[in-house]
């Protein structure tokens, strides 16, 4: 794995991890996902509730879920190479997002 290959995969898993614990993502998907084990939302489809639980431990926390995130990166990529064309948009869309925080102030 080259250096970028590894800063592609890096910005990709965090982008992932973000999206599975914090955001709602298209057509609340990442809400249901987290519902599904468990994890209940506020009105403002905030985290309410975590239950005790391997995958609602997870799924709450990106610290926990970045490693899992990239073991499964890591795997796909030792499969086969054309995993870096996957992680690509994640990775680009992670560098806008510290892009836009920075230029932002935010």
């Amino acid at each position: 794995m080259t250096l970028i290959e590894f800063l592609i995969f890096g910005l990709a898993t965090w982008r992932i991890s973000s999206l599975l614990v914090d955001e709602p993502g298209p057509f609340r998907i990442f809400i249901r996902l987290r519902s599904l084990v468990g994890i209940t939302h506020d009105i403002d489809d905030n985290v309410a509730i975590i239950p005790d639980g391997f995958l609602s431990g997870i799924l709450s926390c990106a610290w926990c879920t970045s490693i899992w995130v990239g073991l499964s990166c890591t795997i796909l990529y030792w499969i086969t190479p054309l995993t870096f064309y996957f992680a690509l948009p994640f990775a680009l869309s992670a560098v806008a997002i510290i892009v836009n925080s920075v230029t932002s102030g935010k």
